[in-house]
């Protein structure tokens, strides 16, 4: 069953790019129908194994659903704090080596990477008009 939600606390979105951005920074949502009720995020829906989930906005008028992965990523690191040949590796798909990882380690604010050894992947992703991110996970 998709849980559908609606955004919490009065808030309300005129866009999908605007409810998207709120959504992915981890904002509340109110759960609604088929009873659902109280409120959530998108890190705890992940948490209780949701793959996708239908969100009103537009005061209720327009529904979009939304994808949510297996996990979260273990770090995110904003590009502008990254040296630039790391980022263009990045753009490119190519391999970081534990070097880059280790330059990454020093500007995230989460897990020590260096525990990961071998077992991590990352992701480069747009997050809001301009800026990019790097996403690190930890391989299963």
């Amino acid at each position: 069953m998709i849980l559908t939600l609606m955004p919490a606390y009065g808030r309300d979105y005129k866009s999908k790019k605007a409810l998207v951005e709120d959504f992915e920074a981890g904002k509340d949502f109110a759960v609604v129908g088929y009873g659902g009720s109280g409120y959530t995020s998108r890190s705890e829906l992940i948490a209780q194994g949701h793959r996708e989930v239908k969100v009103r906005y537009k005061q209720g008028r327009q529904v979009t659903v939304l994808k949510l992965p297996k996990r979260e990523p273990v770090a995110v690191v904003p590009t502008s704090s990254l040296p630039s040949e790391i980022v263009e590796a990045c753009r490119k798909g190519a391999f970081l080596d534990s070097t880059a990882l280790a330059v990454i380690n020093r500007e995230c604010k989460g897990k020590d990477l260096t525990t990961l050894g071998d077992s991590w992947s990352y992701t480069l992703r747009h997050k809001g008009s301009s800026e990019e991110i790097v996403q690190i996970w930890e391989d299963a």
